[in-house]
């Protein structure tokens, strides 16, 4: 993460827009709120390079286990926090009918959240979901991602979540379940030869392969399952990562497999 040029250096008001991730031409002043909480100048003048330069004292931090995390010293603002619930499990296949893709965790991202030195923040990571069940949801200081949705097993529906689980499929088609607005997309209904690809953070499930996730400090996370085919005993994830979604079972019974637990990233 960069941060403000030093102080005793120039610094315009389109680098301290760039530095809370609006656009360089967004129309703030230093009476802002955001702005007053990265200078940690709650009240009275803020003098640009004097009380700016140099912020923040940049860094992030990957959150996988545990219930609390203090905000470091001198931090007052954090830039972003993206909360990832754990995967949707994929369904077991049956004969004639493949389990449909665990749906991906929800992903919920906050930005330019004020804080103070040394604040104990609170927090969850949720569990993925085992075969056909809804992955555990994922909180921070209150605020809430949903687990992804079960995927559907034979004549099933996907399950709702954060994003949906597809639906069984083979002789047995049935509709994925519903994401959640603003954490997911739709998981897909099964089709003739696949179960339904449960959704990801990136764009809803299709038959026989799941949503795409989104890329967090370089992890692709909330990749949504893959739907169990025709042929394939056991269908694997698109993705390995936290809040992916779980592979549906092939039509000749395979089993489906677990989703991936959630975390919590963020950056300061």
């Amino acid at each position: 993460m960069s941060h403000l040029p030093a102080v005793g250096n120039q610094i315009g008001m389109d680098q301290v827009n760039t530095q809370l991730n609006f656009s360089p031409t967004n129309q703030i002043d230093l009476n802002n709120v955001t702005v007053r909480s990265l200078a940690g100048v709650p009240s009275g003048q803020i003098r640009l390079s004097a009380d700016l330069g140099g912020k923040p004292a940049s860094g992030s931090v990957l959150l996988t286990s545990g219930a609390s995390w203090a905000t470091p010293t001198g931090v007052n603002l954090l830039l972003s926090i993206t909360i990832v619930a754990g995967g949707g499990g994929g369904a077991p296949g049956s004969s004639g009918a493949g389990g449909g893709g665990g749906g991906a965790g929800g992903m919920l991202v906050m930005t330019n959240q004020t804080t103070t030195s040394g604040f104990n923040n609170t927090y969850s990571c949720g569990a993925g979901g085992g075969s056909a069940s809804q992955g555990s949801s994922s909180n921070f200081n209150g605020n809430t991602a949903t687990g992804g949705g079960a995927g559907g097993a034979f004549a099933q529906q996907g399950g709702n979540g954060g994003s949906g689980g597809g639906g069984s499929g083979g002789t047995q088609i049935k509709a994925g379940g519903s994401g959640t607005g603003g954490q997911g997309n739709n998981g897909a209904s099964g089709a003739a030869g696949y179960g339904g690809g449960g959704g990801g953070s990136g764009s809803a499930g299709s038959s026989g392969t799941g949503g795409t996730g989104t890329s967090v400090d370089s992890i692709t996370m909330c990749v949504g399952g893959n739907g169990g085919t025709s042929g394939n005993s056991t269908n694997g994830s698109n993705g390995a990562t936290y809040g992916c979604g779980g592979g549906g079972g092939g039509l000749n019974g395979g089993s489906g497999s677990t989703g991936y637990q959630g975390c919590i990233y963020i950056t300061w």
